[in-house]
């Protein structure tokens, strides 16, 4: 028996994977016209949005971070350092990339 890897790939890609099998099956001739199609249409919108959407931290995540910071550092972190280093880990936790 033939032993098989699965790939790995990071969730962003994953994602983006999911949009372009949406936007195969939306312009398939087989779904042409009927409501499956039109599903996949609503599918490639919500992952489109959600991939605009994906780097951007939550403010209460915001909030915690220069919290946890300013407890780290002993000092005062203005909301813009804390959402830079909360966009940094979150691209780098989806993407599996450095940063």
């Amino acid at each position: 028996m033939t032993q098989t890897t699965p790939l790995t790939q990071s969730p962003h890609e994953d994602l983006l994977n999911a949009l372009q099998i949406a936007q195969s099956w939306a312009q398939s001739n087989a779904l042409s016209g009927s409501p499956y199609g039109e599903a996949f249409v609503s599918v490639i919108r919500l992952v489109r949005d959600a991939l605009t959407k994906l780097g951007d931290p939550h403010p209460h995540t915001v909030e915690l971070t220069r919290r946890y910071l300013e407890a780290s550092w002993g000092r005062n972190v203005p909301d813009r350092e804390a959402e830079d280093f909360v966009r940094i880990v979150v691209t780098s936790a989806l993407k599996w990339e450095p940063v």
